[in-house]
């Protein structure tokens, strides 16, 4: 075989191996083009299907809006008609309201004159009762005054018949004290006739005041700590380095006592701050 013998038969080989490719390929495109169509014909069938599906939703809710529409309109109607009948009667109302307002504003405009008159004789009697109303308020302010200097005099003399007793009393009381102090001093009362003998308390005894008024003095502290009736003990006041007075025993029980208030012989008329008060100490002074 020659050179152009070997030529033809390689260009040959070249070409039936171009022809199988050519002929593999074309198989090949028409297989994928046969699985394509069918995934066409797939979603076209799926895409028909939902079309179908809400065309039917959609004729379902074009039925129930054209019911809701139908019942809107009847509604509408029945308004309608509920609105002529009410102009219709607003119409004769009108009228019926018309004539009764004339009527009305023919009694208010003699009423008015009649008021008018009225008016003229409330003011007259107006200032009649004002006039009235002054001389009352005058004399009841009078009568007022004089009750009230009546019950100013009669206060005054009560206080002043209160305040002479309590003075009196208590002047009384200072005096039988003071007796009773002196009867101590000179002795304890056993060189006299009709004279007390004072019990003695005990030099530790130590009370405080509870409650104080006037000369009555309460403190707290009786029997259970040897406090006899009768007995005389001191009254001070710590916080002020002060001496009060004496304090004489007339009621005693196991807890308590209640006596009489002595100030210093030096004080005539003790002030508010030579009075014991509560918090007091009462002891026995040496």
């Amino acid at each position: 075989m020659n050179t152009l013998g070997k030529i033809l038969v390689f260009f040959v080989l070249i070409l039936s191996l171009i022809w199988n490719y050519l002929v593999v390929n074309a198989y090949a495109t028409r297989t994928n083009y046969k699985a394509e169509l069918e995934n066409t014909r797939k979603l076209y069938a799926e895409a028909a299907k939902a079309a179908a599906a809400s065309q039917k939703q959609l004729e379902e809710v074009k039925s129930a809006s054209d019911a809701v529409v139908a019942q809107h309109v009847a509604t509408i109607r029945g308004l309608e008609g509920q609105l002529k009948t009410a102009q219709d009667s607003h119409t004769q109302l009108s009228g019926v309201i018309g004539k009764e307002v004339s009527d009305r504003i023919g009694k208010l405009q003699t009423a008015s004159l009649q008021a008018s008159d009225i008016r003229a004789k409330d003011g007259q009697i107006g200032v009649l009762q004002s006039r009235n109303t002054e001389l009352n308020i005058q004399v009841n302010a009078a009568t007022i005054a004089e009750q009230k200097a009546n019950n100013e005099k009669l206060s005054a003399n009560i206080a002043r018949d209160a305040a002479q007793r309590k003075s009196e009393k208590t002047e009384k009381d200072l005096q039988d004290l003071s007796e009773l102090l002196e009867n101590s001093r000179n002795g304890g009362g056993t060189g006299g006739v009709g004279a007390t003998r004072i019990p003695p308390t005990d030099p530790d005894f130590r009370a405080t005041v509870s409650a104080a008024d006037g000369t009555l003095i309460e403190i707290n502290q009786g029997s259970n700590s040897k406090l006899q009736k009768g007995a005389v003990v001191d009254i001070s006041r710590p916080d002020a380095n002060k001496y009060l007075g004496k304090l004489v025993i007339e009621r005693i029980d196991p807890f308590s006592a209640t006596g009489r208030f002595v100030p210093l012989a030096s004080v005539t008329k003790p002030a508010a701050d030579d009075m014991p008060r509560k918090g007091d100490v009462v002891s026995v002074i040496k």
